[in-house]
């Protein structure tokens, strides 16, 4: 768990479609294209401890029956993370991570109120905090990696009385170190499962909300002289259902600059 700062620049989209009984002309459309930048860091105690922190910032856009722009600060987010002693048998290293992540509603949440689901997802943020814990195991063999990890969201009410709904993740994740000279290039793939609970408005569950998607990412990372690196990912669905099949998610991709310290 080395410290650095860095910034990472992510991009992705989606699409909503539903049907009206008055006919396709009455139908709601529309896509989403978000866009974010994030100022990251994380200092290291002794590689048993680190504390993070991410600044984002949003560019998203709502293009429909009218465009609608929504960018500025997003929900800033600080955690923890600690790591159990190492194990090492015979060529292999067993490692254990625990943490949370809390997210603070700094993000405007408020510029499109709609309490029918799916509207907070494009704004910069919910207006509720929100804790993340999440665990992870990490197997070594010589230069393979083989790590399994889980997360769960828990998300406070806004001030609007809506609650975003809980957000359980798992994944499962396979890297192959390569040393080349002073510099690595490690290449990875990993398979993420997502379920999200429905969201609430006051008590009431929210109708268009909830559902799963199970994607597959694959990245590719470059760590040069022990000081910089820089970070390709591409995540892809390949299974979905979200606001009940409503709402269609695409790709997203993501670059990252790292500076160790």
């Amino acid at each position: 768990m080395a410290s650095f700062i860095g910034v990472r620049y992510a991009t992705s989209s989606s699409r909503f479609h539903l049907s009206s009984m008055f006919g396709e002309n009455q139908a709601i459309r529309y896509s989403d294209n978000f866009h974010s930048v994030a100022f990251t860091g994380r200092w290291s105690v002794k590689d048993y401890l680190a504390f993070q922190a991410e600044v984002p910032f949003a560019f998203n856009k709502r293009k429909g029956s009218e465009n609608a722009f929504y960018t500025g600060l997003s929900d800033v987010s600080f955690g923890v993370t600690g790591k159990l002693p190492t194990f090492v048998h015979h060529n292999t290293k067993h490692k254990v991570y625990l943490g949370c992540m809390i997210y603070a509603p700094t993000g405007e949440f408020r510029k499109s109120i709609d309490t029918t689901g799916f509207a907070p997802l494009i704004q910069q943020g919910v207006g509720a905090w929100a804790f993340i814990p999440n665990i992870e195991y990490n197997l070594f063999v010589k230069r393979f990696g083989f790590s399994v990890g889980a997360s769960y969201r828990y998300a406070l009410h806004n001030l609007d009385h809506l609650q975003i709904g809980g957000k359980s993740q798992l994944w499962i994740k396979g890297i192959f170190d390569k040393q080349v000279f002073d510099s690595h290039i490690i290449p990875s793939l990993a398979f993420i499962g997502e379920y999200y609970q429905q969201n609430k408005f006051h008590t009431t569950v929210v109708d268009l909300s909830g559902g799963y998607v199970v994607s597959t990412e694959a990245g590719l990372d470059f760590k040069f002289i022990d000081k910089y690196a820089i970070g390709l990912k591409y995540r892809q669905p390949l299974a979905s259902k979200l606001a009940k099949g409503k709402l269609q998610p695409y790709g997203t991709f993501a670059i990252q600059f790292n500076y160790f310290l």
